[in-house]
């Protein structure tokens, strides 16, 4: 899976060696991505705050939101084995979120110079 300038996530089957269909989102760019083994989702994260998680296995769309107010996302990180995620912004911000109450920060912490989180 690889992130692009644009809206969409591309993937490539190793096995065969050929494209597969795209996910596409709502966002412009699209900044990180990150798998769950665990919960069999991708995550993504996009330019306008936007976090989409995507069902691997029917290669559907299962949810679409704003995370980050007027801020990009820049990173993702899945727990092994549960239903949390982390999203980092340019502004330096790590959110905690639960799967089961999206929309609903757990916990919040400020980097402090204000710098973008990256992976």
């Amino acid at each position: 899976m690889i992130a692009s300038a644009s809206s969409n996530v591309y993937r490539i089957s190793l096995e065969s060696g050929t494209h597969l269909t795209p996910f596409t989102s709502v966002s412009k760019s699209m900044q990180c991505v990150n798998y769950s083994n665990y919960m069999n989702l991708l995550f993504t994260g996009g330019e306008e705050g936007l976090v989409g998680l995507w069902d691997y296995r029917q290669r559907n769309k299962v949810w679409e939101g704003v995370l980050a107010k007027n801020n990009e996302v820049t990173a993702l990180c899945t727990e092994s084995q549960g239903m949390g995620f982390w999203t980092g912004d340019s502004t330096g911000v790590v959110k905690a979120w639960d799967l089961r109450e999206m929309g609903k920060c757990k916990m919040t912490v400020e980097h402090q110079y204000r710098k973008p989180i990256k992976k």
